[in-house]
């Protein structure tokens, strides 16, 4: 199998963290995969160049856009016009360290006619002790751990596209990776292992109290906006020991109140105009659409 790699990396805590830990954990997964120079091209998009092995680099600038996630999004959008028809490609960012495996799992994937494997990626950092259900303190949880003696598992919104096979036309507008996994129905849609990622660059609100569900409410309607995130955030990952039946009831049952209260948001915003259209004047009646 072919495959294309899109790398965005820059600046002076990323870039070094990349090379010291990322590009190693690239290479030693391209030899285990046996992979060799024809197999393997990458988009580098980078403030400087560093040693990436006997990979077949494009070097390019840093794209363009209004914040980092832009501007990784754009580097994936490159990845995707360049991508030949039938190619593999993976999406990295400079925080990833890639298990040896993950080429494999992933043409493992493709062969039981997947086409998209999407990954959850955590860092030994503050950041996941305050994703715990029961004591963590997050304000916005993109992903619920669950624990107890017997296990650990996973619930998540918007895991990391990692891996896509280029078999269609993908019309992506941005802004980040994340609208990659609309493009997939579900069952086309596989969940990868867990790619460990360096604690570097991370900031966040915290609580001055555990997160509940109402905190994991409002991160599904931040997320409704992408479609299969209230899907993904359905599929329990089993971090350690086996599935936890009550983690999956909670999670299911969050969701489903989640997308109860987004449909009758909608309700409620589609009833009000109609009302100020038949009631207000045209100078009120605008500027009420413009709240709802």
């Amino acid at each position: 199998m072919k495959w294309l790699i899109s790398i965005p990396v820059w600046g002076d805590e990323h870039l070094p963290a990349f090379e010291r830990n990322g590009v190693p954990a690239l290479l030693r997964a391209k030899k285990t995969a046996n992979l060799d120079r024809s197999d393997v091209r990458a988009i580098v998009h980078a403030d400087k160049g560093f040693y990436i092995g006997d990979l077949n680099v494009d070097w390019r600038s840093i794209p363009l856009g209004v914040n980092s996630a832009c501007r990784v999004g754009n580097a994936a959008r490159l990845a995707i016009e360049q991508a030949e028809p039938g190619e593999a490609v993976m999406l990295l960012h400079a925080e990833m360290i890639l298990g040896p495996d993950i080429f494999a799992i992933c043409e493992q994937h493709f062969a039981a006619d997947r086409k998209l494997i999407v990954s959850p990626s955590i860092r030994k950092h503050e950041f996941s002790n305050d994703c715990i259900w029961g004591r963590g303190r997050v304000a916005v949880p993109p992903y619920v751990f669950f624990e107890d003696a017997e296990s650990a598992v996973m619930h998540a919104f918007d895991l990391h596209p990692i891996a896509f096979l280029k078999d269609r036309d993908m019309a992506f507008t941005g802004p980040t990776p994340s609208e990659i996994i609309s493009m997939f129905r579900k069952s086309e849609i596989a969940i990868g292992p867990v790619i460990k990622e360096q604690p570097i660059g991370l900031d966040y609100r915290r609580l001055d109290r555990p997160f509940g569900c109402r905190d994991v409410l409002n991160a599904a309607k931040h997320f409704f906006f992408l479609k299969n995130q209230h899907w993904l955030f359905r599929q329990q990952i089993v971090l350690r020991g086996k599935p936890d039946p009550r983690a999956k009831a909670i999670a299911d049952r969050m969701m489903d109140r989640a997308e109860h209260e987004i449909r009758i948001g909608h309700e409620v915003n589609w009833w009000a105009r109609d009302v100020a259209r038949a009631i207000l004047p045209r100078p009120v009646r605008q500027q009420i659409l413009r709240w709802v």
